[in-house]
């Protein structure tokens, strides 16, 4: 006598829904994960580059300012979703009205971060120059995960 057919069996002969019954929707799991097993593989065995490189990720914003320049001392804070700690690297360029870029290279300003700012200080022989000039600050920073 077929145990599968008896009275006993709510199932009577069709074994598909028992195994339906058993095991759900494992199978396509599985499937899933036997399909994807190489790339699976590959993340696992490179777990620690992965950890490294997300925790060097670095992002750059420019931020262009219209400041008036002056021939004193300029603060500009640092937006308040950067932290000094997190800086890489900054520069600022001097764009004017004229299509001329100056760098602190150029000797006719200065600049350093003080303060959660940013410090720019101009020549006062060079102030006049820059009159109605944009200013363009990039940083270079990590930003948090």
């Amino acid at each position: 006598m077929n145990h599968y057919s008896s009275s006993f069996n709510p199932f009577g002969s069709n074994k598909a829904i028992l195994v339906d019954k058993m095991i759900g929707s494992a199978y396509d799991v599985v499937k899933l994960v036997a399909m994807n097993l190489a790339e699976i593989l590959y993340v696992a065995q490179n777990l620690d580059t992965i950890q490294e490189t997300l925790q060097n990720i670095r992002k750059e914003r420019v931020i262009n300012m219209s400041l008036v320049p002056s021939s004193g001392v300029m603060i500009v804070p640092l937006p308040a979703d950067i932290q000094v700690a997190d800086i890489s690297y900054f520069t600022v360029q001097i764009k004017t009205t004229t299509g001329d870029l100056y760098t602190p290279d150029s000797g006719y300003f200065k600049i350093r971060i003080v303060n959660d700012a940013l410090e720019i200080t101009v020549d006062p022989a060079a102030s006049a120059a820059f009159v109605g000039a944009t200013f363009l600050w990039s940083i270079v920073f990590r930003e948090g995960l």
